[in-house]
Order: structure tokens, then sequence, then C-alpha cells
């Protein structure tokens, strides 16, 4: 029997450089307790100190365990992750397998430093 039990990873907060074409990566790594069935995407953007909902920059996630990236480019981080009170929806719930890393890459694309954090939200699935 698998327990589904509510689980978050956060990347925390990323600093990337307020130069056009700037990255900056932060890796999450999952528990070795349990895979992670990631259902929720989140952001949270911070630019002098004022919370921003709409940044223009771009994200890639890479998943070691699976070997391979999430998107095919890195894409706006607005069209993949909503705002924690109203995350992106997964259409499919992704599984990612315990003990891998995910590397989360963030790329500015406008010349403002900012503070960025993801949030994957979902269930570990847990062996009961």
């Amino acid at each position: 029997m698998i327990v589904k039990q509510f689980f978050a990873y956060s990347t925390g907060q990323v600093a990337v450089a307020g130069v056009v074409g700037t990255t900056a990566a932060d890796t999450i790594i999952i528990g070795a307790d349990a895979p992670f069935e990631l259902q929720y995407l989140a952001f949270s953007v911070e630019q002098a100190s004022l919370l921003i909902f709409n940044w223009a920059g771009l994200v890639q996630i890479d998943d070691s365990g699976a070997g391979r990236t999430f998107f095919d480019q890195p894409v706006p981080i607005n069209c993949i992750a909503g705002t924690g009170a109203q995350p992106f929806v997964m259409l499919t719930p992704r599984l990612v397998q315990a003990n891998s890393s995910l590397t989360v890459t963030f790329t500015n694309r406008v010349a403002v430093a900012s503070l960025v954090d993801l949030v994957l939200i979902g269930y570990k699935l847990i062996k009961g």
C-alpha cells in the first residue's frame, strides 16, 4: 500500500544578478525515504524588497534521476508556475525518484537583480 503524504520542496531564494542573460541555479535533493509526485508549481520573486508577480525570467529543471530536463528549453516562469495563492496545476503529475537531484536554473531577462524561489508541491509516496 502506498500512502500519499503532502510535501513541498523548494529552491529557497536564489539570487539572480541584474544583468540580462545571467543565470543562477540551485539543486533540490529529493529525500531518500520516498519518491515524490509533483502536482503543482509556484514561484516567488523579489526585486528591491518588493514582491513581483510577473517576472520575465526563464526556468529549466534538470532531473538527474530520470536523466532528462523538464522542458525542451528554458521557459518563461510565468508559463509554468503560478503564485502561492494560485499555483500552476500540472495536467499529469510527474514522478521524481527518491534520491534524485533536481537542478533548477533561472535566467534573468531584465536588468534588475532578483531573488527567485520555486516551490514544487505534491506528495511523498510512502510505502505503508
